[in-house]
């Protein structure tokens, strides 16, 4: 039976020139990047489709110059060699441009989620020597698991989201902030909110969530009809705008943080804490890891109405 490992759903957010072609010219002609003693670079890249349809890659990381131990056989002695481009780890990923999305192996304690969304960003952008383009990965949130950690705050204090322009998909909950993501032209936004006293801020957040919660094991109509409703909850807030920030946060196109009460002590909910992810073949043929990662993509998009534009 093959041993298997956990890989995460992330967005990758495309800022100034930053298009697909630039993305995948990076991964196909990748460059290097030093990061304290290590280097990182992209390995065994495979384009598929005319589009196309998804990219095939592993994100190495590999120590220039290493010493390994080696066994004299003739002396019967220990001895050490000097070793160029050691191989220390390899994630394995696919990039899927029609969804802005990127499906990742997280490696303990060699390529951890932070590192690897960081260093493959960075790889991006060091390719186009960082001229007008900007790139980012943000993780897509869990929302079975993020609704359990807001349900159990009895008051919303502070409310800190950054979003940036959705690309590709559209998301009726959060449609008035994309529209003025979009309008002004904007590379990004920043929502800060406060409460002014004990009682909290005045959101439906927590209900706009368990209902979108309900879509899961629905279809067609029965699903339209409970993102319809989470759409009316949101709007019968003052605003909706730092509720939206959350929603479009959650849906990979940015990060949020969430402050609270629970049982009068404070309470953090970050969209980054319940980061989605499936467990899957730790080898993977690259066949299988797009066939599983844009199932899973899809039922991210059923759950919260997420549509093309």
């Amino acid at each position: 039976m093959p041993q298997t490992a956990r890989y995460y759903l992330s967005r990758v957010i495309k800022l100034g020139e930053l298009d697909d072609a630039k993305i995948i010219n990076a991964i196909r002609e990748p460059v290097s990047i030093s990061r304290f003693n290590f280097d990182y670079t992209f390995i065994d890249v495979e384009v598929v489709g005319k589009r196309p349809t998804y990219v095939f890659g592993r994100l190495a990381k590999y120590q220039p110059k290493a010493e390994v131990e080696v066994v004299e056989t003739r002396k019967h002695e220990q001895a050490h060699r000097n070793v160029a481009n050691l191989l220390v780890a390899a994630s394995p990923f696919v990039f899927i441009p029609d969804l802005s999305a990127l499906a990742y192996q997280h490696i303990w304690h060699q390529l951890e989620r932070e590192q690897f969304e960081q260093y493959f960003a960075d790889l991006i952008i060091e390719k186009h020597g960082g001229f007008f383009v900007d790139c980012a990965i943000r993780p897509i949130s869990d929302l079975r698991s993020f609704v359990v950690k807001l349900s159990r705050l009895d008051t919303i204090q502070r409310i800190n989201a950054t979003v940036f322009p959705p690309n590709p998909l559209f998301g009726p909950l959060w449609k008035s902030l994309g529209e003025y993501v979009r309008t002004r032209n904007l590379a990004e936004v920043a929502v800060r909110e406060q409460a002014q006293d004990p009682k909290g801020i005045d959101t439906r957040i927590s209900e706009v969530a368990e209902t979108l919660l309900s879509v899961e094991d629905a279809s067609g109509k029965s699903a339209e009809s409970a993102i319809r409703k989470a759409s009316s909850l949101l709007s019968e807030t003052t605003t909706g705008i730092g509720d939206a920030a959350i929603l479009m946060a959650a849906d990979g196109y940015g990060k949020a943080t969430i402050e609270g009460t629970q049982n009068k002590k404070r309470v953090t909910v970050r969209t980054r804490d319940t980061h989605r992810s499936f467990r899957f073949d730790r080898e993977p043929s690259h066949e299988e890891l797009f066939t599983i990662a844009r199932a899973e993509l899809e039922r991210v998009n059923l759950e919260r109405g997420l549509e093309h534009q």
